[in-house]
C-alpha cells in the first residue's frame, strides 16, 4: 500500500456483483472452446455490439489483432487467459477489495456511458450507470466518471478525455505523500 499513490480504474469488471448461480451459469458459458471456434464474423459482431459504441480506426485495428491471434503459437495460453480473467472476476470481485482502500487514496474509475457488458447484459442488463452508482458507494471519495456515446473500450474511443484523468489522478496529492 505504501507504494500506490493513486488507482484508476477504466470501464472495471468486478464492481458489479452475481449470485453464486449467476456466477456458474457465466463461467459454463465463458469457455476456451467456444472462445476458439469464433470466426472473423463472430469477432466482429462481438467487437461492434459489445465492446465499441463508436467504430473509430483504432477499434478496427484491435479486431484485426484480435482475429490474427488466432493463428499465433500462443493462441490457447491467450485464450486461457480469457477465461481465467472472467472466471476470477467471478470468484473475487474487485468489490471487496475497494472497500478496504484507504480513504485518502486517490482513486478515478471511468466507464463508458453506452457500456454493453458492464452490467451484465444477460444477466442484469440496465445501464453503466447503476454501476458507476456501486463505484460511487463502494468508495465515497473516488471520482467516477461516465463518458457518454463511448462503449466498454474507454481508453480506445476516448483517449484524449480518459488520458487527461488519468493524467489529473497522477497530479493528485496520494495518501503516501510526505
Amino acid at each position: 500500500p505504501g507504494l500506490v499513490r493513486g488507482l484508476c480504474l477504466v470501464a472495471p469488471a468486478g464492481i458489479e456483483r452475481f449470485s453464486s448461480g449467476e456466477a456458474e451459469w457465466l463461467k459454463a458459458n465463458t469457455g476456451t472452446v467456444a472462445l476458439a471456434r469464433q470466426d472473423e464474423a463472430q469477432i466482429r459482431a462481438h467487437y461492434r455490439r459489445n465492446l465499441y459504441r463508436q467504430w473509430v480506426p483504432a477499434a478496427e485495428h484491435h479486431l484485426e489483432e484480435r482475429v490474427r491471434l488466432r493463428g499465433a503459437k500462443d493462441f490457447d495460453a491467450y485464450l486461457y487467459a480469457v477465461v481465467r480473467s472472467i472466471h476470477g472476476m467471478l470468484d473475487g470481485p474487485v468489490a471487496d477489495e475497494l472497500v478496504r482502500l484507504p480513504p485518502t487514496l486517490p482513486v478515478t474509475v471511468v466507464f463508458g456511458e453506452d457500456d454493453a457488458m458492464i452490467p451484465n447484459p444477460f444477466l442484469h442488463g440496465g445501464a453503466t450507470a447503476s454501476v458507476a452508482r456501486e463505484a460511487q458507494a463502494l468508495m465515497p471519495g473516488a471520482l467516477v466518471r461516465t463518458l457518454p456515446g463511448v462503449g466498454h473500450m474507454v481508453q480506445v474511443e476516448a483517449p484524449v478525455q480518459t488520458n487527461a484523468l488519468i493524467a489529473a489522478l497522477a497530479r493528485a496529492p496520494s495518501a503516501s505523500a510526505p
